[in-house]
């Protein structure tokens, strides 16, 4: 069992290579395929194999009026959206620590289908700040 996500070509290429016994990445079809053991069971724990292993964390935001934010083209309708948020475990003696590596927001590219861009999570911050006002 592969599952394939929709992520920004560069995205895709950048965790394909830094996560090349968890991530796929086809050019061809530009889609980025999370690699599975053939019995589609979870491996054994493995410290060494989790230290490589992204952490990915989601969160849904909601934009009452149209928004603009570097990284997309043009003005975004009103609605609420989910914000992916990839980090990487940093090997620390004393504790787990993570490190972001990437923030994407998924926009709905075409009936049905959303396509992953990345962000800045400063930029996120600010465009929601003066949602608020």
């Amino acid at each position: 069992m592969v599952e394939a996500i929709d992520v920004s070509p560069y995205v895709a290429r950048e965790m394909a290579r830094l996560y090349p016994e968890r991530w796929n990445f086809d050019a061809g079809r530009c889609e980025l395929s999370l690699r599975m053991r053939p019995e589609g069971l979870a491996a054994p724990r493995d410290r060494a194999r989790e230290m490589s292993m992204p952490r990915l964390t989601y969160k849904h935001v909601t934009f009452r009026r149209p928004f603009v934010l570097a990284g997309l083209d043009g003005s975004q309708p009103p609605g609420t959206y989910t914000i992916e948020t990839v980090e990487a475990l940093i090997d620390t003696v004393s504790a787990l620590v993570y490190r972001r590596t990437a923030t994407l927001i998924h926009v709905t590219s075409a009936p049905g289908m959303k396509q992953g861009f990345p962000i800045s999570p400063e930029d996120l911050e600010l465009a929601l700040a003066r949602d608020a006002i």
